[in-house]
């Protein structure tokens, strides 16, 4: 297991109680659930209910925020998490969630990733693949390999189906953003360092070093791969991965967040494309 997939793991491990519990992230939920129902002709879901089955992969799957907001327009989902902690979280609230009549069976999740060298075995069962959507809700930046993250979504697809991405514009990017904290950190020796120094700290190089971390927060900073994405990015990404039809829009309404100590602006974006038919 690479530096990154182990520091994911302890960081979303540690995490998985708490991860939706404070006003800010009960917000950013609300925010994206939000756009994901404004959005979903533009996925293709054209019906709610739908009229057909309609299998929907939610990949780092979290406690499940994307698959409650695709509810209304799915018959059936699978979840999937590095994190043990997180699948425990998905299930104990699918388990509770007041569904939809035309959902066939509830949503479950499963403890695994996809994008090693290797798959994990039972990700190979019946059930995790012919997928109508493959989706990553805000994780995407965590992939320490993000073309073949999107190799490995578009092959669990049927023809026709897409890859949903939601995440973050880079902040030099970003009109919004109120600065690189990720940079400012790794400039200053925080986390555990896997070779993305990200030097292009937009002015706080020359800063007085941040207060030091706790083992959490370096295991967050060190499970950042990339710290956002543009459009020409997404699109080369798909591209590459045989996927057509690109789509990309950001929100208008930035995310108001706590990353690493700091208040942070970030503005979102919606990214998919779709699995040519055979």
């Amino acid at each position: 297991m690479s530096d990154i997939t182990e520091a994911n793991k302890r960081a979303w491990n540690a995490n998985a109680s708490s991860y939706d519990s404070k006003p800010w992230q009960q917000k950013v939920v609300t925010q994206i659930t939000e756009a994901i129902h404004a959005h979903a002709t533009w996925l293709g879901l054209t019906s709610s209910p739908p009229k057909d089955r309609i299998r929907l992969l939610d990949y780092a799957c979290g406690p499940g925020t994307v698959t409650r907001a695709l509810l209304p327009y799915i018959t059936e989902a699978k979840g999937i998490d590095l994190s043990e902690g997180m699948v425990a979280a998905y299930n104990e609230r699918m388990s509770t969630e007041s569904l939809p009549s035309h959902m066939t069976t509830p949503p479950s999740a499963a403890e695994g990733n996809l994008f090693a060298r290797e798959p994990t075995p039972s990700l190979s069962e019946e059930g995790y693949s012919d997928f109508d959507v493959a989706a990553v809700g805000l994780g995407f930046h965590h992939f320490e390999n993000p073309a073949l993250s999107v190799q490995r979504l578009a092959e669990r697809l049927r023809p026709g189906g897409v890859v949903f991405i939601i995440d973050l514009l880079p902040p030099s990017e970003d009109p919004n953003s109120t600065g690189d904290f990720v940079a400012h950190h790794r400039a200053h020796g925080h986390g555990h360092g896997h070779g993305h120094s990200h030097a292009h700290d937009h002015g706080t190089e020359h800063a007085e070093p941040a207060p030091e971390l706790d083992q959490n927060a370096k295991d967050i900073l060190a499970s950042i791969h990339q710290d956002g994405f543009t459009s020409a990015d997404m699109e080369l990404l798909f591209s590459n991965a045989g996927l057509v039809d690109f789509g990309y829009v950001t929100l208008e309404e930035p995310l108001h967040m706590e990353m690493l100590g700091h208040q942070a602006v970030r503005t979102p974006f919606f990214a998919k494309a779709r699995k040519p038919m055979a």
